[in-house]
């Protein structure tokens, strides 16, 4: 009771959100805004609000491919992982493999904010335009204590 899900039911969450268009729906809205904070939520955008964040991916290109170095929400990089996540093989931190694409709907569904509501900006902006990225395993930008990361 009063609980917040460990993750969002995502099948309608776009469509819900494209419904803020409408201001007679705005008390809906509000409502729910209210109940995700009443709840405990700690979000980088309270869903229901209509704000929107702006993400900052940063990447260094090496020799062998761009790497996720931080991503940015504010000023803060808010890219983490569990200790246990980092593997080490001759003193390098492993990393997987995620195209642009992927990895902003992975930034949608850990932030839990609408499509519409996320403006993510790779630097430098070519990055946008890659095949590959690689971000080291076990990554999260979810708010929340870090045991809780799968």
């Amino acid at each position: 009771m009063n609980e917040l899900r460990d993750s969002i039911k995502g099948r309608y969450f776009d469509a819900i959100f494209e419904l803020l268009r409408y201001n007679q729906l705005q008390d809906s809205f509000d409502f729910i805004a209210e109940a995700l904070t009443a709840a405990g939520g700690d979000f980088y955008a309270v869903p229901g609000k209509g704000h929107e964040v702006a993400v900052t991916v940063s990447t260094k290109k090496k020799k062998d491919g761009t790497f996720v170095a931080a991503i940015y929400i504010g000023g803060t990089d808010v890219l983490r992982s569990k200790a246990d996540a980092w593997d080490f093989a001759d003193g390098i931190k492993q990393h997987s493999e995620i195209d642009p694409d992927t990895l902003n709907e992975r930034l949608i569904k850990e932030l839990v904010i609408p499509t519409r509501s996320l403006k993510v900006t790779y630097t430098p902006g070519a990055t946008a335009q890659e095949k590959t990225l690689y971000i080291p395993r076990g990554w999260t930008v979810r708010k929340g204590p870090i045991d809780d990361l799968i």
